[in-house]
């Protein structure tokens, strides 16, 4: 795969960790009245730009150690024949980022099976998370 395609598929799979997070834990908040528009589309920008940096730091963290497992497991003489051609760092590095990006579309997957609580502790701050009690609260309360 080029550059290209490599980019490609980084940028999906990182978009597809994102809106998994964001739809499969109802991370997305949909205004109640008129007035909590406003409010509502900063909350969700924010969640967004906040999973987009997460995600992206978590993918390079992933690309590194699959990188360094690389270049430690796999000899450049298998890897070579396998290939089919004398194998360089730049193969190495080609390796690592498909594997980061195929790695982080099973990620996405697998947080569909963690616990909505501990997804929404882990993306909104504790600011966040009491106005969101507050809110389920007052909705709750039969007044």
């Amino acid at each position: 795969m080029g550059p290209w395609r490599m980019c490609a598929a980084t940028i999906l799979s990182i978009a597809a960790m994102v809106l998994w997070l964001i739809l499969d834990h109802e991370l997305w908040e949909r205004p109640k009245s008129p007035e909590e528009r406003d409010r509502s589309v900063l909350y969700n920008a924010a969640t967004a730009v906040t999973l987009v940096i997460g995600v992206v730091v978590l993918h390079i963290a992933l690309f590194c150690m699959l990188l360094g497992a690389a270049c430690l497991t796999l000899p450049p003489g298998l890897l070579s024949s396998t290939l089919g051609h004398a194998v360089g760092f730049s193969d190495y590095l080609s390796l690592a980022w498909l594997l980061a990006s195929i790695a982080t579309i099973g990620g996405a997957l697998g947080s569909g099976l963690e616990d909505d609580r501990a997804v929404t502790e882990a993306a909104y701050g504790v600011r966040q998370r009491q106005r969101i009690e507050e809110t389920q609260a007052r909705s709750n309360d039969p007044e």
